[in-house]
């Protein structure tokens, strides 16, 4: 028994070390690695629509990387409601890829952008100040992101929407009446046993009770229908107010293609005269000829150098053209 006892032990700890590095064995580390809506990070959103958001002032530890909120719970720096006189102002919405999870703030793609477009002006944005600010949070389904839209983004006078899909954002349930948001205790995952959630992932089961959304099939139906209904409602919110709006549609192999959705989508978008960019981490990194891996290593989230290839492929698209 001690013997058996023993290996369990050197399993464990060996499992750890893989997943998490030096990390490994810090409480606090390894804690910060679960969903933001299982974390203390999370709060009831004041507007029921918008479900949950992001505490203010945070500046915390989450999957393992600082995570910081302003005033107003953006992960972002601060930037005045009133927008500055010659300022280009883009809102991007979305969920974990923009919140971003696993990258520092500066390493996200829409920081990055920022500073591209500041040091690298266009014509049309010769002389201007560039605010790219971040709405995404972890775990925001088509719902979330519109209604953060209209609440959140709108007020801040945008001149430009970066509406990001990733292809599992389609399949988190649009609920237009629910409870309001409330946090479900679960256990915390240092005190967690990563040999036997491999062991239990072995024959599909979960070792331990994690607070998740209500999710629809992939593909026709529901999936669609959400697409459709959040284009539709986007180009209602944006139409009276001149806001340009790009949606990327952000995927790996490792994140699960769906070509057809993506078409899909990328047809009703055009049908609005929205620039639509699907972005594959894959396929970015072959053109740039990069080797390095483009996502973090415990899940599907694109890393720093993930981030650059879609910070490139944005300016890329929508202003590499001009002068």
């Amino acid at each position: 028994m001690a013997f058996v006892f023993a290996i369990i032990i050197v399993l464990e700890a060996c499992l750890r070390f893989i997943y998490f590095g030096m990390d490994a064995f810090s409480p606090a580390k390894i804690n910060s690695y679960s969903l933001i809506i299982n974390s203390d990070y999370a709060k009831p959103a004041a507007n029921t629509d918008i479900y949950y958001e992001l505490k203010p002032n945070l500046d915390n530890i989450f999957r393992g990387k600082r995570l910081t909120t302003n005033s107003h719970g953006l992960a972002d720096k601060e930037y005045p409601l009133n927008k500055p006189d010659q300022t280009f102002r883009i809102a991007v919405i979305g969920s974990s890829w923009t919140m971003a999870t696993g990258v520092e703030a500066e390493n996200t793609y829409h920081a990055l952008l920022e500073n591209m477009l500041q040091s690298q002006p266009k014509k049309n944005l010769a002389g201007r100040n560039i605010e790219i600010i971040n709405f995404g949070v972890e775990y925001y389904g088509l719902g979330e992101m519109i209604a953060t839209t209209k609440h959140k983004a709108l007020p801040y006078k945008p001149d430009m929407i970066i509406f990001a899909i990733t292809t599992s954002t389609p399949a988190i349930l649009w609920e237009d009446d629910r409870p309001p948001f409330k946090r479900t205790n679960t256990t915390p995952p240092f005190w967690q046993s990563y040999l036997l959630q491999s062991v239990m992932g072995l024959f599909g089961k979960e070792a331990y009770k994690k607070r998740k959304r209500q999710m629809v099939k992939k593909g026709r139906g529901a999936y669609s229908r959400q697409i459709q209904r959040s284009i539709n409602e986007l180009a209602k919110l944006t139409k009276d107010n001149d806001i340009e709006v790009a949606i990327l549609w952000l995927t790996s192999k490792e994140y699960y293609l769906d070509e057809a959705s993506m078409q899909f989508a990328g047809k009703l978008a055009n049908n609005y005269g929205f620039t639509f960019m699907p972005i594959s981490l894959e396929t970015e990194a072959g053109i740039h000829n990069i080797k390095d891996k483009v996502i973090t290593n415990l899940d599907t989230h694109p890393n720093e150098t993930g981030h650059k290839l879609i910070a490139d492929r944005i300016y890329k698209e929508l202003w590499e053209g001009e002068k």
